[in-house]
């Protein structure tokens, strides 16, 4: 018998969304995936997550790295009193068609 989390094989996860918990200083917020979201290179990729902000002006822009990782940068540092918060888009899909499980 295996213990331990189980993943499905028609499922694409979140590997990663960083920095979390209390940061002294934040410019940008990196969330990773463990199978491809999009189609590398192509100029139309939507955004696969919406960044919120409350105690100051979460002003930025979303970017693609790679067909993995998704990157929103903010045009000016995070003041300490910020508390963001990054929430991605229902119905989420990678390449491959599978849904997107796990936190959300």
């Amino acid at each position: 018998m295996v213990c331990g989390a189980t993943h499905r094989a028609d499922a694409a996860r979140t590997l990663s969304v960083s920095p979390q918990s209390k940061v002294t200083q934040a410019r940008q917020v990196v969330v990773k995936f463990d199978e491809a979201m999009i189609a590398f290179g192509d100029p139309a990729a939507k955004a696969p997550a919406q960044v919120h902000c409350s105690g100051g002006s979460s002003a930025g822009s979303g970017h693609w790295i790679d067909d993995k990782t998704w990157a929103f940068d903010f045009t000016q540092d995070l003041t300490p009193d910020m508390r963001c918060s990054v929430a991605l888009v229902d119905r989420l899909k990678s390449t491959a068609g599978n849904a997107l499980t796990g936190p959300r």
